[in-house]
This record gives C-alpha cells, structure tokens and sequence, in this order.
C-alpha cells in the first residue's frame, strides 16, 4: 500500500537526519504530502506524533553515545538538536529516569526507543463509551528542546488552541501573563515537588491573572469544593469533553520513568476526554501523547479550572506590558501557608539555608532513590528554573518591550541584568553546582560554601531587575 511505503520512507529519512534540524514540513516534502495530512496517518499509524518519535529517538541515542563515547553533554545535546543544556537534561531525565552525568554509573537503566518498522496489522475497534476531544491534532504540553519547560502554559496554550482562539496566545505569553518566567521557586519539603511558579502556586488569583488577559471568565473548582460534590464536578468535566473543550486540572501523579513509580508532583494536566459515563478519564502527560487513564475516585485533592464565556478582548501588548509590570510584585510572593515553599528572592535565600544545613546530608542510597533522580527533585529542578527563565526572556519580556515601545528605554539596562544573571549560572556550573552535581559535591562543606556563595548573589540581581521595572 502507498502509505505504507511513504512512511517507510518518512520514517527512514528521519533516521538519517536526527542529528539536524528537520521540521514536518521537510518530512512530508520527501512523500509528497501536505504536513496536516502526513500528521495524522504517521499519528493514526503509528500511535505517536512525528515530534514525540523525533525526540524519543534522538534521546535513545543520545544515551547510547553519553554511555559509549566520551562526549560533553552539552556537545550531546547541541548534536541532538536541543537549544539549552537544561532542556536536554530534563528531557534525558524524564525519558531515561537517570540524569545525563549519571549514565556511566547507571548504564543498566538507558532505555532503548528503536527505530519504527511499518506493517499492516487491523484488529479490534472502538470502545464506544469512550469521548474524546477529537477536532485537532493531539500534542505534547511542553517542549524542553524550545525551552518550553512549564506545564501549566502549555495547558492554556492547548486550550486556546481548541477553542480556535487568537494564535498569539502561544506558550509564551502565558508564561508571561502567569509570572512563570519571572519567579524563582523553592520547597523545603522533600516529600513534595516545585517545578515552576504556577505549579506550586496554582492558586484563584494566578487563574484569575491569566483569564483576565485573554478575556475570558472561568470557573475554579478547588479541593474542598471538589470533595463536597464529586458528582457534579465530574458532570461538569463530561459536558466539556462533549463541547470539545479541555478542562485544565491539578493534583496528577506522575510516572516518568514508565514503570508505574509515582512521584508527588501535584502535576498540572488537561483532561480531554472520559469513558463509561465518567468511570475513567484521560490526560495528557507533560512531554509526551499516550493519554493517561485516570480515576477522579482515587482521593486525591484535585483543583479544576473550566474556560468561560468571553467577557472582553484586551489588546495583547497590554497584556505583555501589564505581565511585565506585574513582575517585582509577583518576585515577592510570600511562602505558600504551609510555609515549605518560597518564591523570588525568599527562594534563593532558602536554597541558600538548606545547602548550609543538613537537607542534601543524606545517605547515598537515599539521594538514588526514585530511579535515581533524587538530585533532581531537590536540586537540579531549580537550576532548571533558573536556566528556563534567562532563556525566557526573549520571549517574554523582549516581546513585551517591542510591543510597547514606550518601555524601550529600560532594554539596555535589563539586558545588562540578564547578561550578570547568566554569567551566575556558569559560575554555578564552575562550582560544579549545576546540573551537573552529584552526590558527593552535595556532601561537601567546602563545596556547598562556594555554591551558597553565588546563590546568594541572584537576589541582588533580580532585586535591580525588580527597581528597573518599578521605576519604568
């Protein structure tokens, strides 16, 4: 059959160009199909959409090569196409369950995606009872290749995306409007996971903050109001479904290793489809497109937010000037109620008092837990932040500047900022305080001084950062 031979073909000229830039639309040219169409066979066929395959391969063979050769990482992840070191870090990590400064001593763990092979195999069908958002294309919620590292804005982005809403509110204009590329995040709870500002603090006010800058109302379903009427709620996630329309909720488990392990990442999901009259539900994952079943009766404390009616149209260079604004205000957040989790300025002062006390003395078989990843969960997702916020910029608050042209002045002085924030972040990596660190670093005195030392100097910065903007 035709098809078949062009996704033979498809799937063989992706093998030969994994090492370089290639898009949809270089892959369709090569079977002559438009890429909208190429899309949906390769994803019909096959289970998994061009870009997840893409990436899935290019990190099998990134570990092959990290465990074999004696390559850099960050040459690695230059090689496999990824902009920041941080973006292929996470990714390797979520895809593999170890980190990439890890391979050699956890070589048993490197998982293997083969290449696709295509046969023609028919059986089974449809389950009936089931609904899904079926009226475009199913895709990943983040890309950490682009920079792309925080779920909740790859959630709205999806949203507006299947109510046919304005293109430009793309992924990092809710980072924007959210404060996600802005607010630096810290927990002192090892049991608990911080990836980002809108994860830990997935509150009324930021759902508030956002919706008012597409113009939209909303519902917020919080955990008590869920656990008093769990009935109407599911009612409620049915209906949208049936409307096809996504309902963004919070308070997932998350298994990122594939093996059912399940880490407390109060995750931030979109749920997009139910079967059986509501006895299950279906996700998305963060980086991926297998939809994740789910039960609402598994006693977890989710919070829901459903789109309204559209109330308003602001103009969209307000909003970015607005988010921008908002900033220093945002920086300042006070610790969450439980007091374990910090934000801004607070954040780095707590990293700080941590790595001074006894929070990283841990055993080494308790730094490997959770397949390893333990550096990560307590660690490296911070430096993550830091990381993903520079790069940030030039999606944020660049665009904010050139989209108001009144605030033009303060680009020199914020690039300067931003120049010093990320000559701090190879001050880290000199340190051996980056992603790349280990357990025995993390058990020096000497070392965590020099680590607390620069970490010390990020309020300052972000602190002229906050007085450039006020002062605006």
């Amino acid at each position: 059959m035709d098809w078949i031979q062009s996704l033979t073909k498809a799937i063989h000229y992706i093998e030969n160009h994994l090492a370089h830039d290639i898009s949809v639309d270089d892959i369709s040219n090569k079977v002559y199909a438009s890429p909208s169409h190429f899309q949906r066979i390769f994803n019909l066929v096959t289970g998994t959409t061009v870009g997840e395959y893409i990436r899935n391969r290019r990190l099998s063979l990134a570990g092959q090569e990290l465990l074999h050769a004696k390559s850099k990482i960050i040459d690695v992840a230059m090689k496999y196409q990824y902009d920041t070191q941080e973006g292929f870090s996470k990714a390797f990590t979520r895809f593999h369950g170890i980190a990439p400064s890890s391979v050699r001593k956890e070589k048993s763990k490197i998982k293997t995606f083969h290449p696709l092979t295509i046969h023609l195999t028919i059986q089974g069908g449809f389950d009936m009872s089931r609904k899904l958002i079926d009226h475009l294309p199913i895709h990943q919620l983040q890309y950490p290749e682009q920079g792309q590292n925080y779920v909740f804005n790859g959630c709205m982005k999806f949203l507006m995306e299947c109510i046919g809403e304005d293109e430009q509110y793309d992924y990092w204009f809710f980072s924007a409007v959210s404060g996600d590329c802005y607010v630096q995040v810290y927990g002192t709870n090892q049991n608990k996971w911080h990836t980002c500002f809108s994860q830990s603090k997935f509150d009324y006010a930021l759902i508030k903050r956002v919706f008012d800058a597409i113009g939209y109302d909303f519902t917020y379903i919080d955990a008590e109001e869920w656990q008093n009427d769990k009935q109407k709620c599911k009612a409620k996630i049915m209906e949208y479904m049936d409307r096809g329309i996504p309902v963004i909720g919070k308070g997932f488990f998350h298994s990122p290793a594939g093996d059912g392990e399940q880490w407390p990442t109060d995750e931030v999901s979109c749920i997009i489809g139910y079967e059986n009259n509501g006895e299950c539900f279906y996700r998305l994952p963060e980086e991926a497109t297998d939809l994740l079943p789910f039960s609402l009766d598994d006693g977890l404390p989710y919070t829901f937010v459903f789109i309204g009616d559209k109330i308003a149209t602001p103009p969209i260079a307000q909003a970015y000037k607005q988010a921008l604004l908002s900033a220093p205000k945002l920086m300042q957040t006070p610790p969450c109620q439980s007091g374990d989790v910090f934000f801004g300025n607070d954040a780095f002062e707590q990293w700080a008092n941590m790595l001074e006390s006894d929070f990283y003395r841990m055993s080494k078989e308790t730094f490997e837990a959770y397949n390893s990843i333990a550096h990560w969960r307590y660690y490296c997702i911070y430096i993550c932040m830091i990381a993903t916020n520079i790069f940030s910029k030039r999606h944020t608050t660049d665009r904010a500047i050139q989209m108001n042209p009144e605030l033009a002045r303060i680009a020199p002085l914020l690039d300067k900022e931003y120049k010093t924030l990320d000559a701090l972040e190879s001050q880290l990596k000199e340190a051996d305080g980056d992603f790349n660190v280990s357990y025995e670093v993390l058990q020096d005195p000497s070392k965590c001084k020099e680590i607390v030392r620069i970490i010390r100097l990020f309020p300052e910065v972000h602190t002229r950062i906050c007085n450039i903007i006020a002062d605006c």
